[in-house]
């Protein structure tokens, strides 16, 4: 609803008694100087001096009465009601028009703003899949956060949300959350359940699945501007461990990276914040 303007009532006030004309000294000075002949007063030449000076003094008795008179109606219509005239009653059908063009303008400046944060600031995304449980499991709500990777590189156990194709679900791409394990350059080998990175085992600071081998000892060599992600539950996820196999995500590139994972806001019971490692 747009902002509803209403007009102040003016409240009419008593206008100003009009003055009394000032009476010039200079035709008096004038008229001592004259002598009087006949019937004239001083001051008053070819008048009855007391048929002027009743008149005067009649007028100045009805301009103060008129100015009386003014004052009463005005204080009237200062303490009554204003009569509104019909056509004032009608509603103006501008103030509609302005009404929706407000609401218009708020609406497409709210979806500009939130446009803007979405490309460039953060996307809020849901989990579906047990793939990175105990961390999150389906229908957890999460901020992502897309600043962060404008300041700063991605770091080991990161968990990002990225755009992938899985070719045996649909060949359009769609989002994944994994952990960062591997940056580019290092080489990833899985054996006996571990983890190692340029031959050092890796220590994962967070609770997860052990993680299995699907073809005996594992090597991966992870390219340029390229990351090994793994699901934190390491049995039930599909992620870079299946590189070089045409069902398998594969190294995941920088480009395809949308942001880090910060925050979970739902379920409100498991609300938290995620610090990078």
């Amino acid at each position: 609803m747009g902002e509803e303007r209403s007009e102040d009532e003016a409240t009419p006030s008593a206008p100003n008694a009009p003055e009394t004309p000032a009476v010039e000294n200079e035709g008096l000075k004038a008229a001592d100087e004259v002598p009087l002949q006949g019937n004239q007063s001083a001051g008053v030449k070819g008048t009855d001096a007391p048929s002027a000076i009743n008149a005067t003094n009649l007028a100045g008795d009805g301009g103060r009465l008129e100015a009386g008179v003014v004052g009463d109606v005005g204080r009237l219509e200062a303490g009554g009601t204003v009569p509104v005239k019909e056509e004032e009653r009608k509603e103006d059908p501008d103030e509609h028009t302005s009404a929706f063009r407000e609401w218009f303008d708020l609406i497409v400046r709210a979806a500009f703003w939130a446009l803007i944060l979405y490309l460039f600031f953060f996307q809020v995304s849901v989990v579906d899949g047990p793939s990175m449980e105990p961390t999150f499991y389906t229908n957890d709500r999460l901020v992502i956060d897309k600043v962060t990777l404008t300041f700063s590189d991605i770091h080991r156990f990161d968990v990002v949300v990225f755009s992938a194709v899985d070719s045996e679900r649909s060949s359009e791409s769609k989002d994944y959350i994994k952990r960062v394990i591997g940056l580019p350059g290092e080489t990833v080998e899985i054996k006996a359940g571990r983890v190692f990175i340029d031959g050092k085992l890796l220590e994962e600071p967070f609770e997860r699945e052990p993680t299995p081998c699907y073809f005996g000892n594992e090597k991966y060599v992870v390219p340029p501007y390229h990351y090994f992600v793994m699901g934190d539950n390491r049995k039930d996820s599909k992620d870079s461990r299946t590189s070089g196999v045409s069902a398998g995500l594969g190294f995941v590139p920088y480009s395809q990276i949308r942001g880090i994972a910060r925050l979970r806001f739902l379920p409100v019971g498991r609300w938290k914040w995620f610090w990078r490692k």
